[in-house]
């Protein structure tokens, strides 16, 4: 219920600041399931496929 009383806020507001290295809100924020790791892998896997398939089509319905 107290949550609810709270002003919004952002998540660029800096949370802690000292001898330049600044932590930001967005810093704090984690997803367990869907790390930066698996994200980077996701594109790189779609990236491969979109060439192999692309690659395919130019083989066999364009032709030589």
């Amino acid at each position: 219920a107290l949550d609810a009383i709270q002003s919004p806020v952002s998540l660029y507001d800096p949370v802690y600041d000292q001898g330049g290295d600044t932590l930001y809100v967005m810093d704090q924020i984690s997803d367990k399931k869907n790390k930066e790791e698996n994200w980077v892998e996701n594109i790189v896997l779609k990236e491969d496929y979109s060439s192999y398939f692309r690659s395919i089509y130019f083989l066999f319905v364009k032709g030589p």
